[in-house]
């Protein structure tokens, strides 16, 4: 999945925007040992975000990786509260260019969401 400012719903965390100041989000993803038809995956996840931290402590949030392969149209997204995990590609399903996506997903709508950490401008929009 190609990522870019206009696929999510606003406000957003990233590095190309500045909906939430002052805070970080980190996803990594990399390939970990894997058995002879199996790629295994661990993810990590880090954010600095108190408000984010605490939607996952309530599982009103979970820990999300979304992996596409355009070659052979493989389309899973892997989820956990824990940050960090592993999960398993069976190796029939992917070949070439694999898109990794990572990221905190709400587990239910979450209705007239706050952050502390909204930019002015944000937070002036969502309680508008």
């Amino acid at each position: 999945m190609q990522i870019n400012p206009r696929a999510y719903p606003h406000p957003v965390l990233s590095h190309w925007g500045d909906d939430i100041m002052n805070s970080a989000f980190q996803g990594v993803v990399s390939r970990g040992k894997g058995a002879k038809n199996v790629y295994i995956f661990e993810a990590v996840f880090k954010t600095s975000n108190e408000d984010l931290l605490k939607l996952v402590e309530q599982k009103k949030a979970m820990y999300a990786v979304h992996v596409e392969c355009t070659s052979t149209r493989y389309r899973n997204i892997f989820k956990s509260q824990e940050e960090k995990f592993s999960f398993e590609i069976n190796s029939s399903l992917i070949d070439g260019k694999v898109d990794v996506c990572s990221f905190i997903l709400a587990s239910n709508p979450i209705e007239k969401y706050k952050n502390a950490n909204f930019h002015p401008v944000t937070a002036s929009r969502r309680s508008a």
